[in-house]
């Protein structure tokens, strides 16, 4: 009797090492493809370059980005904008206000300006640079008082990769003297700044969104799943069933984790995150601000849209 009882024990850690094992290669697996679909969709990705395209594929994109640009009736895109500079290491916050541009359909021409998508590696991604006109400079209030935050070169473009959701909006300045608050406040450093936005087209945005609710369902199910197999485990006093339960609740958890809630989360805006421009084309209301220095390029800050970008 204690030789089978034994055995069934056995048996049982057995099963439980194979699910375990089994749900942390499966959730491995689910990660990577999760990293590398967001990795693609990621702001940031606009202002450090895309994964590399074919001649093909590029033409294809760079045709595709055009395409949407063409969709914004008019020659130019008011564009209201509040911008808070962390810093490289968040170290607080240094808010500029009432920025106010008009985005141009014309062409920039010269060296000074510079964007990541028309100067980069994929430059077949983008439309290329844009003109712009500061139609209201920043502000701030600082020791001296109200001050105006100095950008120069100012452009845009639009990059799209053929086959993704979104594309991403990117404004660029020079930032010719460094500014700070005051001496506690962080630092807008002097440079080259882009400030990056999603944009999503409404079926990618829709495809998203859909997917979004599905792995919130799931996960949210997994999740309840994983309470009831730790309730469980609680109350057995037998040891085998308390390692099967423990068992089945970790297999829960990882499930959870392999549906990518947490990155559909924080990449697919909700309706009220999103701004109408014509042509079925939607600007995420808030983006990210990349500094371009000596040491390369760092997330240094947030941009949010205000109200009043439409006429």
């Amino acid at each position: 009797h204690f030789l089978h009882l034994l055995g069934i024990g056995i048996h049982l850690l057995y099963v439980w090492y194979q699910i375990k094992v089994l749900c942390t290669i499966s959730t491995i697996i689910a990660m990577i493809t999760q990293r590398l679909l967001f990795s693609t969709l990621a702001l940031s990705s606009t202002a450090h370059g895309f994964f590399s395209l074919g001649p093909a594929a590029q033409k294809n994109a760079g045709r595709l980005a055009i395409e949407e640009t063409a969709k914004i009736q008019g020659d130019k895109i008011p564009l209201h904008l509040r911008l808070d500079i962390t810093g490289e290491k968040n170290e607080g916050h240094f808010p500029l206000d009432g920025l106010h541009l008009e985005l141009l359909q014309d062409e920039a021409v010269g060296d000074e300006f510079t964007l990541p998508g028309t100067n980069g590696e994929h430059a077949a991604l983008s439309t290329g640079a844009r003109g712009l006109r500061i139609m209201k400079d920043a502000s701030f209030v600082g020791m001296n008082g109200m001050q105006h935050a100095q950008l120069e070169n100012g452009c845009w473009e639009m990059t799209w990769r053929e086959g993704d959701p979104s594309g991403a909006l990117v404004c660029g300045f020079d930032v010719p003297k460094e500014m700070k608050r005051n001496a506690n406040s962080p630092t807008l450093p002097s440079g080259r700044i882009y400030i990056n936005m999603r944009l999503w087209s409404e079926s990618g945005l829709e495809r998203m969104q859909k997917w979004k609710e599905a792995a919130e369902m799931k996960s949210s199910q997994e999740m309840e799943r994983r309470h009831e197999e730790l309730k469980k485990m609680q109350e057995t006093n037998n040891i085998f069933m308390k390692a099967l339960h423990r068992g089945n609740s970790l297999a829960a958890l990882d499930r959870a984790m392999a549906t990518g809630v947490d990155g559909l989360v924080r990449d697919v805006p909700s309706d009220d995150k999103l701004i109408m421009l014509d042509g079925g084309l939607m600007l995420r209301s808030d983006g990210q601000i990349i500094g371009h220095g000596e040491s390369g390029r760092s997330l240094i800050g947030s941009a949010v849209v205000l109200p009043g970008l439409r006429p």
